[in-house]
């Protein structure tokens, strides 16, 4: 997938409506601000791929676009994702309120969130590799927007965190 933003690196998250740039939107707007939309489709318009928004009914060519994406390392940090803030990692394991959480955070090539449930323990583990995840975790992942790619580190998305403080979604 090297090092160009491809269809195979979005498809996943488009039933999840990831936000993105585009360095189409220059100037910025009147704050400085690049405009951030909501990736409703994808479509393919002379030879190239585009993405396509609902909020200005416009098409972006892919190559002049960065999803926004949460990485890895907030797995065990408290995020946003539509409206609802929670720690992904133990919303990841749906155990019950009454569960106690003994430890979280990453060790070994692994996520993991630790709890006291009753008269036991029990941890629960994610990979940092998206080739030794489950279905289900890479189909939570990609609903919750996090980088499975690489692609904050390959320059081909932004990480959320860089936007907080005066963008608007």
């Amino acid at each position: 997938m090297g090092n160009k933003l491809t269809l195979e690196h979005l498809a996943p998250y488009l039933p999840y409506g990831v936000l993105f740039i585009s360095e189409m939107d220059k100037p910025y707007d009147e704050y400085g601000r690049q405009p951030i939309w909501t990736l409703n489709g994808i479509s393919e318009m002379f030879g190239d791929y585009c993405l396509l928004t609902k909020q200005n009914s416009d098409a972006y060519d892919i190559v002049t676009c960065k999803p926004i994406l949460h990485p890895l390392s907030e797995l065990t940090k408290e995020i946003e994702h539509n409206g609802d803030t929670f720690v992904p990692i133990l919303k990841w394991c749906d155990l019950p309120d009454w569960a106690t959480v003994i430890s979280k955070g990453y060790s070994n090539k692994h996520y993991y969130a630790t709890f006291g449930i009753e008269d036991d323990i029990v941890t629960y583990k994610i990979p940092t590799d998206v080739n030794s995840m489950n279905y289900y975790t890479v189909q939570k992942l990609f609903s919750w927007h996090f980088d499975l790619h690489g692609l904050i580190d390959k320059n081909l998305a932004v990480d959320i965190n860089t936007l907080k403080g005066g963008q608007d979604e």
